[in-house]
């Protein structure tokens, strides 16, 4: 429709808009043009505004007493960060006596605002000026000496400015500038203003549904599809907040004039734990299990650090950890990038480096079901029959001579079927096993030798080529074209069928790593409608051909050492000489300038497991409660009774542990053994009973992790876990 509007336009006054020399010097004139395009320009916005209100519902305005008062105290602006998520909801949203049931909010209304997307990031300014004579036509704010001022959320008009503004970290260079040249104030707010925008939720598009709860906050169920590890999502949050800031607050004050440069904060290279904590306070936002717990009242093991839902537990060496718990997307986030920056490790290993910084539930089963679907791993754990168990498939070859030639110096080829009508020439080169996959139309002597010509344009001329003995691969025409082309052809014999391994594996490989491609819905509905004369459907094919290839080629052979230098040996270094790139950061991995006091200087800390170390609050000395925790006391009376036991047992357990390490070393850092006879407390359900330790019972890694007791008062014996047992030094304080 402006498309339209802005054509009538121009074409109606189009013989206005000549230069001045045509027109001439007649002031009149110029003074009669200038007045039509006015005209024609205000003509423009009115049937622009006109057909945006005929779209839309009419603006419904706030007619509490709350709405009438200034930004700055608005309680959604004033509150505490630290506040609960139920109170802010209820003050975000006010309602006045005199309003009926069936009068939509606030919220709703605003949500309702059509405002069109960004295209251009350097027109921003544009941009904004447009979004506030929006929200002044629905009557969501008015012009105060041309400076745009919200009449009622100030923090839906922010959330609503930042969903109209697509991929934000693209737009830190434009955002400085608009910033500076901006007219318009939003009010001074609060230090936490930006943060707190990132925990609003998203409003549901229509209201007469209802809110729909949601398992994610809209921040992170965009950074989750957008970013590839949990180090670019911090990085994300660290220019979102930094546009923020330069978009509402440095630009609101319109009394200093000319560049206010100074005045922003240096663009953010690194992440800090501040950006880390914002993505967690998010995805604790749209989480139901946590919003529950806020309104139940905390009760052991949770506690509210920096306005975080913490869990609290203890460690074998006797330090107590405060774990942020997270959501499923965060969770599959965290154990896919340990997974991948581990060496691929198990479950086991993923569990237990995620539990060092954060809380999840159901774990070891998103841990398993990662691991199942990775196509390393697949590759890696690939079981083959024994009828190819043999040294190396391949007639007659002598490697050294083969790695002195250049790479598909000898190559073997031989067709494969993907679908019912999708076909695939492999081709493998024999001495580096590198592997390229060439889509054929049909299975044929023609296509076979135009997949040899691209290969040839692709890695130069082999010398050789081996393949089975089918018709198309001894046929005349293929013959002929490979003898003009300076190739030999080597058919192997069909009664060696080890002899085709060197192809034959590669293709079983490409159907394995396919089968994890199908269970994406595109790759399933391609292969399934799979249309030869359809160049988008033969375009796809070829992409995720080149991407079964690149995984193929990067799979590891086996490593070489030079001094300290460790470097994986995979087909792609073999034939290319490096490992082509495959992680989308543009920059090298980042380091949190402020780090945690429980990381060791001079080890390296980098991409998520940075993330880890940064996220958990762990304490050693005297008492487990950090400074800032908070938490409303329980309502139910088991809760009460489980917090006061849980409360008594870890105070003996801190005790128990400063007797025992008498300050020879820090809490955090000494374990404690224990031995036979030794006098212990053990916690069982809602009793804690002294106990002597009867045997110690290690793991098959000689750790101890369950002890043999007897009770000292009914002499039952039973065997419990290390974690629920405490050295007393009754004993010890004795005997000194």
């Amino acid at each position: 429709m402006l498309t339209e509007i802005s054509i009538i336009g121009t074409n109606d006054f189009q013989h206005l808009l000549t230069p001045i020399s045509e027109i001439g010097l007649h002031k009149s004139q110029l003074a009669d043009a200038e007045v039509a395009v006015a005209e024609a320009e205000r003509a423009v916005d009115d049937q622009l505004l006109v057909d945006v209100q005929r779209r839309l519902p009419a603006p419904t305005l706030l007619t509490s007493g709350l709405a009438q008062q200034d930004p700055v105290g608005h309680p959604d602006v004033t509150a505490s960060p630290v506040a609960s998520l139920q109170g802010r909801r209820q003050a975000a949203t006010p309602r006045s006596a005199g309003l009926s049931s069936n009068t939509a909010q606030s919220n709703d209304s605003v949500s309702k605002v059509l405002i069109p997307k960004l295209a251009d990031p350097y027109n921003f300014v544009n941009h904004l000026n447009m979004f506030c004579r929006i929200m002044v036509d629905h009557g969501h704010g008015r012009f105060v000496d041309g400076a745009f001022v919200p009449s009622g959320q100030e923090t839906s008009l922010v959330v609503k400015l930042v969903k109209s503004v697509d991929k934000c970290a693209s737009l830190h260079q434009a955002a400085e500038s608009a910033a500076q040249t901006s007219t318009y104030q939003w009010g001074p707010t609060e230090e936490d203003f930006v943060d707190r925008c990132f925990t609003l939720e998203e409003e549901p598009e229509d209201a007469s549904q209802g809110h729909q709860p949601q398992t994610e906050s809209y921040l992170v169920r965009r950074l989750g599809s957008d970013t590839w590890s949990i180090d670019q999502a911090c990085r994300s949050i660290s220019v979102l907040r930094w546009c923020l800031d330069a978009w509402l607050v440095a630009a609101r004050d319109k009394t200093r004039r000319g560049p206010r440069s100074k005045d922003f904060q240096p663009f953010p290279r690194n992440w800090t734990r501040e950006d880390l904590l914002v993505l967690l306070r998010a995805d604790q936002g749209g989480n139901s299990a946590v919003c529950s717990l806020r309104e139940k009242g905390f009760s052991e093991p949770y506690y509210d650090i920096d306005g975080l839902v913490t869990f609290r537990s203890s460690l074998s060496s006797g330090a107590v950890a405060f774990r942020p718990l997270v959501s499923s997307l965060i969770r599959d986030k965290l154990l896919r990038d340990v997974h991948r920056s581990h060496g691929h490790c198990g479950v086991d290993y993923m569990c237990g480096r995620v539990t060092q910084g954060f809380h999840a539930q159901r774990l070891r089963s998103a841990a398993a079901l990662i691991k199942q679907h990775c196509v390393f791993c697949a590759r890696f754990c690939a079981s083959f029959p024994k009828t190819w168990t043999v040294p190396c498939g391949g007639p007659f070859f002598d490697l050294e001579s083969l790695m002195a030639l250049p790479a598909y110096s000898v190559v073997g080829i031989d067709f494969l079927s993907l679908a019912p009508k999708v076909k695939v020439l492999a081709v493998v080169c024999a001495a580096t096993r590198h592997c390229s996959l060439f889509y054929t139309p049909q299975e044929n002597s023609h296509c076979s030798l135009a997949a040899i010509k691209e290969l040839c344009l692709l890695f130069g001329r082999p010398l050789c080529v081996y393949s089975d003995r089918a018709s198309y691969f001894r046929s005349s025409y293929f013959l002929e074209g490979l003898e003009k082309m300076g190739i030999q052809n080597v058919h192997l014999a069909s009664r060696s069928p080890f002899e085709g391994s060197l192809y034959e594996r590669r293709n079983q490989e490409v159907r394995r790593l396919l089968r994890f491609f199908e269970e994406l819905p595109v790759v399933r509905r391609l292969l399934a409608h799979f249309d030869a004369s359809s160049v988008s459907d033969v375009t796809s094919l070829r992409r995720l051909l080149m991407e079964i290839s690149l995984i193929m080629n990067q799979r590891p052979l086996g490593i070489s050492r030079s001094g300290e230098d460790v470097n994986t040996i995979c087909p792609d270094s073999l034939c290319f000489g490096y490992t082509r790139r495959t992680d989308q950061l543009s920059e090298p991995l980042f380091e949190v300038p402020n780090r945690p006091s429980v990381v060791d200087e001079g080890v390296p800390q980098a991409g998520v497991d940075m993330v880890i170390d940064s996220a958990a609050v762990r304490r050693g000395s005297t008492g487990y409660l950090p400074l800032g925790a908070q938490g409303s006391p329980p309502q139910r009376f088991s809760a009460v009774r489980n917090s006061f036991l849980s409360y008594h047992f870890q105070w003996l357990r801190d005790r128990s542990t400063r007797n025992v390490v008498r300050g020879v070393a820090k809490a955090g850092n000494v374990s404690i053994h224990f031995d036979e006879g030794d006098l212990v407390f053990v916690k069982s359900g809602k009793v804690i009973y002294p106990a002597r330790v009867v045997q110690t019972l290690p793991g098959s890694d000689g750790v101890v992790r369950r002890l043999r007791v007897r009770n000292s008062k009914s002499g039952h014996e039973s065997t419990v876990s290390h974690h629920n047992v405490v050295k007393s030094s009754i004993e010890s304080s004795l005997q000194d």
